[in-house]
């Protein structure tokens, strides 16, 4: 009886680690994420010669402000307020200071779900054109926002699933973790599954048209993953989840240009360290 009882003590014990580690992870890939997106619009505020170009990258026709929150942002009642420039100037400053409060665990679960807000509104805001056998003249996103969007999507559900974690290891703050009952862990852990599964499943269904990654990589073997994630197998979803690691990593090395600056290079894969993240931290989770 007593050896039962230390095993089933080890077991909790093995358990808890494996909650808090996975909420570390998560704090990492999305703080990460945020920092970047920041240092991105800093950079462009900063410089004359780029200042244009992220104008049109954020509020052009194929940028990610459309039409109607740019009316609401820059033109309604209290539009006054703002300007481009403010607005992203405002962005940044959300962004790093989130994203920084992420990575040292400050507040966790105020800026996780200020993350998975800021996220939907990434997706909600993308401009799109879906009628069919119309002309366009201007470049355009072609397909739903969610589709195009479905790597935010996927940290939007990581955000998630950290506000219900807590901050886990290595966190400044003195926030307490939750305790995560048996039945409620394994409602995250599918969760956690999905946010893999839908970034797999759309780019192998629909990878390569109107803007949707394809992550550089045969679609049955996107398909095959999306589906082992479903399987309830702790030992399938930790081994898809490795492989999906693989496949988002080869996918970020697939869009570096050694001949860029590192800081854009770090922006063109930054929702890959995100799905990275995500997939690693799949991988190590243990049951209770």
């Amino acid at each position: 009886m007593l050896q039962a009882l230390i095993g089933g003590l080890q077991t909790r014990s093995t358990y808890q680690v494996s909650v808090m580690r996975t909420a570390f992870i998560l704090r990492l890939g999305l703080g990460g994420w945020l920092v970047v997106e920041a240092l991105i619009k800093f950079l462009g505020l900063l410089s004359p010669t780029q200042f244009a170009d992220m104008l049109g990258f954020y509020l052009g026709t194929a940028g990610y402000i459309n039409q109607f929150f740019q009316y609401f942002l820059f033109q309604s009642s209290w539009g006054h307020l703002l300007t481009p420039a403010s607005l992203l100037a405002l962005m940044a400053m959300v962004e790093l200071v989130v994203g920084c409060s992420l990575i040292a665990g400050l507040a966790v679960k105020w800026n996780a779900m200020l993350t998975f807000f800021m996220l939907v509104f990434y997706v909600i805001a993308l401009p799109v054109m879906t009628i069919p056998n119309v002309q366009l003249e201007v470049a355009v996103y072609t397909a739903p926002a969610p589709l195009v969007q479905i790597r935010e999507v996927a940290m939007a559900i990581a955000a998630f699933v950290l506000y219900k974690l807590g901050p886990g290891f290595y966190s400044v703050s003195n926030e307490l973790n939750g305790i995560i009952s048996e039945k409620y862990w394994y409602g995250l852990w599918g969760k956690l599954r999905y946010a893999l599964i839908l970034p797999l499943v759309v780019a192998a269904l629909f990878g390569g048209f109107g803007h949707i990654p394809t992550f550089a990589a045969p679609a049955f073997l996107l398909a095959a993953l999306g589906a082992a994630l479903t399987v309830d197998s702790l030992k399938v979803v930790r081994w898809a989840a490795w492989l999906a690691a693989l496949v988002f990593f080869h996918y970020a090395l697939f869009m570096i240009d050694w001949s860029d600056n590192w800081l854009k290079n770090i922006y063109a894969v930054r929702r890959e360290f995100g799905l990275v993240s995500i997939s690693v931290a799949l991988a190590l989770i243990k049951h209770p």
